[in-house]
């Protein structure tokens, strides 16, 4: 289906209203992340629905299908658009109904087969069933398939040859976004956290600054390891540096230590102390009519 958008979100929803009622309600519908699919309007529609899902934004490998039928689409407006600008819709609706009965090279089948399980009618007046090419284009449709094989797997080697299997992240990493939308697309000029692990390599980042959530591929993410405090800080008065017992900076900011006190306890009884006295000796005098026989020495 092709449409023209008048009024964003509101006009989105109501054209795959139209297309879930008339074809069904389809399991998954891959797109590239655009504004109009990201709103609050069309994320309310989607999880009422459960039919989306949001591909890695800026990574078009993951939605390959979407990416060539886009193609593919523009280059039939190219073709049935006039000199002056204007667009043939009458030859545009007939290129989409052929392209509907194309058959895809990959799947052996066509768009109108897999949503009706038959062709449709389509602006070529051939009856179904009875086109018969001539075998000239036959060999040419075969030489191209084989000539487009042999440029896939060179591709596939040269896309291979410099890469490399890319760790996985978990959540609460710290991470570097490659700025994809800016004048510099290959800078790595924004931050984030992972908040969310998702399927085929998607990562649901936080942005830091703006808060808002980003869904990234792993090859856009680069984790780093936050800064940590500085810690060589020059003491001003000592001309050291100062730190504590687990190798940081001491704090200036006096600390307070709360000691428990306990019952008081009892006071020591007084020890006796042992004191004794001597008496001082008195000089024994001669009784009378005895000689002393100690010579008494008399003052001149």
């Amino acid at each position: 289906m092709v449409f023209r958008s008048h009024s964003g979100a509101d006009c989105l929803i109501k054209h795959l209203c139209e297309s879930f009622v008339t074809f069904g309600i389809p399991e998954e519908l891959i797109s590239d992340g655009g504004p109009q699919l990201t709103s609050g309007k069309t994320q309310e529609f989607q999880s009422s629905w459960s039919v989306h899902r949001l591909t890695s934004f800026a990574n078009p490998q993951a939605n390959c299908r979407a990416e060539v039928a886009v193609k593919t689409v523009k280059r039939m407006l190219t073709d049935n658009t006039g000199p002056a600008g204007s667009l043939n819709i009458d030859r545009f609706q007939r290129a989409m109904l052929i392209y509907w009965n194309s058959i895809n090279t990959e799947t052996k089948t066509s768009p109108a087969r897999v949503l009706f399980s038959r062709p449709i009618r389509e602006p070529i007046p051939i009856p179904l069933g009875r086109y018969c090419p001539h075998n000239t284009w036959q060999e040419t449709m075969k030489n191209r398939e084989v000539a487009l094989a042999k440029h896939h797997s060179r591709e596939c080697e040269k896309w291979s040859l410099r890469t490399t299997q890319l760790p996985p992240l978990k959540v609460g990493d710290h991470i570097y976004l490659q700025n994809l939308v800016s004048n510099h697309p290959t800078l790595w000029d924004r931050t984030g956290v992972v908040i969310e692990v998702c399927q085929f390599h998607q990562y649901a980042i936080l942005v830091n600054g703006s808060d808002r959530v980003t869904l990234r591929n792993r090859q856009h993410l680069r984790r780093f390891q936050p800064s940590q405090p500085p810690r060589d800080r020059i003491d001003p008065v000592l001309g050291t540096t100062p730190t504590n017992s687990f190798n940081q900076p001491a704090s200036t900011t006096p600390t307070l230590t709360a000691v428990a006190k306990g019952p008081p306890e009892p006071e020591a009884a007084p020890t006796p102390v042992e004191v004794s006295y001597t008496e001082p000796s008195t000089p024994q005098l001669p009784t009378p009519g005895t000689t002393a026989t100690t010579p008494m020495q008399l003052p001149d």
